[in-house]
């Protein structure tokens, strides 16, 4: 698959397994489970790639119903709310995220935000079981899963795959 040279996003339904495909519009690679089909078991994977050259990788949940102010990104083998993850970035570099200059602040929250959300750094493709469980582990509700590849020389560059999941 080309690194990308453009944004791009890709919306589909979900799907059960992952789809993988040199061209980006045909790829799905985010696979769900048998939950797509409305079965009672959801398994998450991701496989996606070959790609021509390194990108980075960032998977984001928007959960609603476990946290509707709140988005979940993949950090090393977990899901992780973004507050925990800025607060976490925040004590790992030793900079205070209670500075009294505002503009200081939001540039610092802003510059943890763009490292948190990558998953994989300096990849050419991912193929990672996520999580599986049974419905009945999860709330009620609609699960928006996001990956996003960008290009390694221009963070503007990249593919967004949007699915969702529906827990009844």
């Amino acid at each position: 698959m080309p690194v990308p040279t453009s944004e791009e996003v890709f919306s589909y339904a979900s799907v059960d397994l992952p789809v993988v495909s040199s061209d980006p519009a045909q790829t799905k690679p985010i696979g769900v489970g048998p939950v797509a089909a409305g079965g009672n078991t959801v398994d998450i994977k991701v496989n996606v790639g070959p790609f021509a050259g390194p990108v980075n990788v960032s998977l984001v949940v928007y959960a609603p119903a476990l946290d509707f102010d709140d988005l979940y990104f993949m950090r090393g083998n977990e899901l992780k709310l973004l507050s925990e993850a800025v607060d976490e970035d925040s004590a790992i570099s030793g900079q205070d995220s209670d500075s009294d200059n505002e503009d200081a602040h939001d540039s610092h929250r802003s510059h943890n935000f763009g490292n948190l959300v990558t998953w994989k750094h300096n990849v050419t493709g991912v193929n990672e079981n996520i999580y599986t469980g049974p419905v009945s582990d999860l709330p009620s509700g609609l699960y928006t899963l996001v990956l996003v590849v960008k290009s390694q020389t221009d963070k503007d560059q990249s593919y967004r795959w949007v699915t969702h999941i529906t827990i009844p």
